[in-house]
């Protein structure tokens, strides 16, 4: 080999480690079809986008200017094959970005080691992708779709009715995406879904909502909606197995439907227990676990907290948080603080399930932002996950978002071949 083919190597090799960074694009609004209100997540955008006014954005790319002598950020090293990728689950389902001739979002199903796309499945007539989760078996996923309708009269909406399909995956064949309609069925004026958790052997869906959604826009923030409900279902019947409520007047937070997860539903490696968020979209953060073996169907008095974070604004704010597979420990995804950038770059925490107390940071960002949040996806056992970081900059007075999905393990983060093909992360849109 020639120095000339050598230095043409090493060129080709440096430059597949660079990605495009895209520019901040809200989905167009689309006319015709038009889908209730999506509200957003504590009263603010969920990892991203973040739309700054100019004068803002002025102020802002002062400040970074002042902040950058760290250095430009650094671009996420290429994946290996190491231990904690090969524990983590290959395969995933994601949903893309708005389609903006008819304003249905695509189902892909994706290889994160390889960054290779093996299906794009479509959702059925009239109705639209909404939230997904995943088994343990790193083969079965479960889509919610929501009916697409157009308002009774402007600033009303009829309820969302919910459709579930079961998609089995089989990489590496002639059909690798298989979409079945599920005989599952939500109370008609289930609109409020928060809460979406395939049980690790795929035979129960579990799913958490807020009846009474329905109505003029902005109902639910005057507390329209009704008492929280958990039920769980079985994907082989369709059947209702258990439900829990919370007793109205227990709850001070409603929900408008701005995610399928924003509670963070999961369940354990022996599909024996249920944890969440509660109240979901609300500040302080409770973490709290169910058995669903045991009895009763109060959702409160049932589960018990595991965690409380009643300090928002601080590193140790949870805007994610899900707990791990054995039941030990949780991962928790931060957002940055402070008003004038990222004072303290995103990071996610391991924080222990029998005490609560924080025990280390698993992964800080390593990059200058103004703006960030990190979302956790996955967990395994040991403080192993998979987690989003979506970090906002300001280049020449635009706002950028660079994206980086990756394996957190032993204080390191090694990026996966998963492209965010929107420009923002809601719960319940990407699952492994």
């Amino acid at each position: 080999m020639t120095v000339e083919d050598r230095l043409r190597a090493a060129t080709d090799a440096l430059s597949g480690t660079m990605r495009q960074v895209r520019p901040l694009a809200l989905p167009p609004e689309q006319p015709g079809r038009v889908s209730r209100p999506r509200e957003p997540r504590r009263g603010r955008g969920w990892l991203i986008p973040l739309t700054a006014a100019a004068a803002v954005i002025a102020v802002a790319a002062t400040l970074v200017a002042v902040r950058d002598d760290r250095g430009p950020t650094q671009a996420p090293t290429a994946p290996t094959a190491n231990a904690a990728v090969a524990s983590a689950p290959r395969y995933y389902v994601q949903l893309g970005s708005l389609n903006p001739a008819n304003g249905f979002r695509d189902a892909i199903v994706g290889d994160s080691r390889t960054g290779k796309t093996l299906a794009t499945v479509k959702s059925p007539a009239g109705v639209g992708f909404a939230g997904v989760t995943g088994a343990a078996d790193d083969r079965t996923f479960v889509i919610d779709a929501t009916s697409e309708t157009k308002p009774i009269k402007p600033n009303e909406w009829p309820p969302l009715t919910h459709t579930w399909y079961q998609l089995r995956i089989a990489p590496g064949t002639q059909h690798p995406a298989e979409l079945t309609k599920l005989p599952i069925a939500l109370p008609a004026d289930s609109a409020g879904v928060v809460g979406l958790a395939l049980s690790p052997d795929a035979g129960t869906l579990a799913v958490l909502f807020q009846p009474g959604q329905a109505g003029p826009a902005g109902d639910s923030a005057r507390g329209a909606g009704g008492p929280f409900t958990l039920r769980t279902f079985s994907l082989v019947t369709g059947k209702p197995l258990r439900t829990w409520t919370a007793p109205e007047g227990k709850i001070s937070t409603t929900v408008g439907g701005g995610s399928d997860n924003e509670a963070d539903l999961t369940w354990t490696a022996d599909g024996q227990t249920l944890a969440f968020m509660f109240p979901p979209a609300a500040w302080p953060s409770y973490e709290r676990t169910l058995n669903v073996t045991g009895k009763g169907t109060s959702l409160l008095t049932g589960s018990r907290p595991v965690l409380a974070i009643p300090n928002p604004g601080k590193q140790d704010n949870c805007l994610s948080l899900l707990l791990a597979s054995d039941g030990r420990t949780m991962v928790c995804g931060s957002e940055t603080t402070g008003s004038h950038g990222c004072q303290q770059e995103p990071q996610f925490n391991l924080y222990s399930a029998a005490t609560g107390k924080l025990t280390r940071v698993l992964y800080r960002y390593q990059g200058t932002c103004f703006s960030g949040e990190a979302a956790v996806v996955w967990t395994g056992a040991g403080g192993t996950a998979i987690g989003v970081i979506a970090a906002e900059r300001i280049v020449k007075t635009r706002a950028t978002t660079d994206w980086e999905v990756g394996v957190l393990a032993a204080g390191k983060f090694t990026p996966l071949h998963v492209p965010m093909p929107t420009d923002y992360y809601d719960p319940g849109q990407l699952a492994f």
